[in-house]
């Protein structure tokens, strides 16, 4: 379902794109079809910004993105998306990761172009964790850049 839901949004968004292209909007600055929104806007608009961390590599030299954790009160779900900020556009491995304390899990792991996710949990009651990977190539091939947290977001 949460892949599901992930490719629906990606496919709008490609919709959108397109229909502004046909009604004759300058594509001057326009991002690509499938683009990331940044700051975790793939979640939607009741979503609001509880963490994020940048990826890095073991050593701190390498950074290829971002992982967010948001929150709706609106559905009470949690949601994580990871962001590259290198290699855009280039299909690397991701992933966006959500976890409880009791073992429910929700991750979107692939090669993407842009970002991994959005992935949501439902956990009113419980602590979550959240996680993020980049890869700098496909298959997870290249350098791992990473970010885990422990738990808490507890509500």
């Amino acid at each position: 379902m949460v892949r599901l839901m992930s490719t629906v949004r990606r496919a709008v968004s490609a919709g959108l794109v397109a229909v502004a292209v046909a009604a004759g909007a300058p594509a001057i600055g326009a991002a690509p079809a499938g683009a990331s929104a940044g700051y975790g806007e793939q979640c939607g608009p009741s979503y609001r910004e509880l963490d994020d961390k940048v990826l890095l590599s073991s050593d701190g030299r390498h950074s290829f993105g971002d992982v967010y954790l948001m929150y709706s009160a609106q559905t009470q779900m949690n949601c994580v998306v990871v962001d590259k900020s290198s290699y855009v556009g280039t299909a690397t491995w991701m992933n966006a990761k959500i976890e409880t304390r009791s073992g429910r899990v929700a991750q979107d792991p692939g090669n993407y172009r842009y970002y991994a996710g959005p992935v949501y949990l439902y956990a009113p009651g419980e602590c979550v964790r959240y996680s993020g990977v980049a890869y700098s190539g496909p298959n997870k091939t290249g350098t791992l850049t990473s970010y885990s947290s422990g738990f808490g977001w507890c509500g």
